[in-house]
């Protein structure tokens, strides 16, 4: 070989000749780097990291991959003759195999300076927004490519961005942040209206489905509704501390927000008070209705997900997440629900059953929230990295389903004598 590859505890993939001159840094992990491999075919590079992730590049330095799945720092890597597998041994005790052609899942978007509070996906399925402490709002297509930035910046010294929403006609998107205003801009960047009533942070905003009004929760503990031309129409007050997720009905007739008080709140329009929902023991953060309308989902800092009807009954408790969860996104078939949370890790859940059925590990650091794309194929979430990341769901239902089948066939393949040794061996690598 012509090149020797580095891996270093400044986090960085080094690619120098054999006269100890440096040619280029191949990249960057997010912790320091353990080891690095060549490819046995020379056209890849791949390397391990104590942020529990396996990276793999080309020799110009561009990330084709990153393997997601350890849950401590990466060690040992090693690749197939063919090049087409990676082994790896992490800290967390486990061996895993990956196929490079079947990682095709996840890519990450690149461009926020500070940690991520919002997400919002456009009502035809075109566009992401994305915004957070850096107070850009950022629209990207979900082949990853920045479209355009609104400088959302405010007169406060400092201000993050809670929440953004579409209008359902796509032309507009509003903003709600720290400094206690709704914002309502076009997609050219041009501001629209400053909505001006609540005392305290403006943690998440919601349209109604015909695009007329907008409903907001804050920390001042009141649920206002707003005319798009910025006219307070009603303030809703619940005996509550504060108030942290909002969310319209898709009928457009109802209400539910989420609260500091552990509680759930369904309101009619006129701010009349229909149901209390209790059963979390610590702050609900988000809240959402099913796209039939007949299911409510709350997620809490007490880790747990519980799906309500709308008579305030409990249908299920969804545990698994080790943290306080912070992001909820059913899927538009209504029969999955995407979580997040303070962990790092998303969760895939079956609606009817209430089981996991998908558990998929990000870097290490605290995912804020999620969604799905309007035709169900996509998830997308940011974090406290500043991380944009777009996910295959398709795929990543597809590898949740592998697993099964080949422990289904287990016996079958082990022990059949008419399978021949080729065929025996198609599971191998599939955990």
């Amino acid at each position: 070989s012509q090149f020797i590859a580095t891996a270093g505890g400044d986090t960085q993939v080094k690619l120098w000749n054999l006269e100890g001159k440096e040619i280029q840094t191949i990249g960057k992990h997010k912790n320091y780097a353990i080891g690095v491999r060549f490819s046995p075919d020379g056209q890849t590079i791949a390397s391990t990291s104590a942020d529990t992730t396996v990276k793999v590049w080309n020799l110009e330095g561009k990330e084709l991959k990153t393997l997601r799945g350890h849950r401590n720092s990466v060690f040992g890597l090693s690749f197939s003759p063919d090049s087409q597998t990676i082994a790896t041994a992490g800290g967390d005790d486990t061996v895993r195999l990956w196929k490079l052609d079947k990682q095709n899942y996840h890519q990450t978007l690149n461009g926020h300076t500070d940690s991520l509070w919002s997400v919002s996906v456009s009502p035809d399925g075109k566009l992401i927004a994305t915004a957070g402490d850096d107070q850009m709002i950022r629209f990207w297509d979900w082949q990853g490519k920045l479209l355009t930035i609104i400088h959302a910046k405010s007169d406060e010294e400092w201000n993050r961005i809670w929440g953004l929403s579409f209008s359902p006609d796509g032309q507009s998107i509003s903003a709600v942040s720290s400094d206690k205003t709704v914002k309502l801009w076009n997609l050219q960047g041009q501001l629209l209206k400053t909505f001006n009533g609540h005392t305290d942070q403006v943690y998440e905003v919601s349209f109604s489905p015909n695009g007329q009004t907008l409903a907001t929760a804050s920390y001042d503990g009141t649920i206002k509704l707003w005319a798009t031309n910025g006219q307070e129409l009603k303030t809703f007050r619940a005996n509550a501390r504060k108030a942290r997720g909002i969310s319209f009905s898709p009928d457009g007739k109802l209400l539910a927000s989420s609260h500091h008080d552990g509680a759930v709140r369904l309101w009619n329009l006129r701010g009349q008070l229909l149901k209390t929902f209790q059963g979390h023991s610590s702050y609900v953060t988000r809240v959402r209705f099913s796209p039939d309308g007949k299911i409510l989902a709350s997620a809490s800092r007490d880790r747990t997900i519980k799906l309500w009807t709308l008579g305030g009954h409990e249908l299920k408790n969804l545990v698994g997440h080790s943290a306080g969860v912070t992001g909820l996104s059913f899927s538009p078939d209504g029969r999955t629900l995407a979580s997040v949370s303070d962990e790092g890790i998303i969760r895939l859940w079956n609606i009817e059953t209430g089981q996991e059925i998908q558990t998929i590990q990000g870097d290490g650091y605290p995912f804020w929230n999620i969604q799905f794309s309007s035709d169900g194929k996509n998830l997308v979430t940011v974090s406290d990295d500043a991380q944009v990341e777009i996910w295959n769901a398709e795929t990543l239902l597809l590898r949740q389903l592998m697993p099964k089948g080949c422990d289904w066939i287990k016996n079958y393949l082990d022990y059949n004598m008419r399978i021949n040794q080729r065929d025996r061996t198609i599971c191998n690598g599939i955990s």
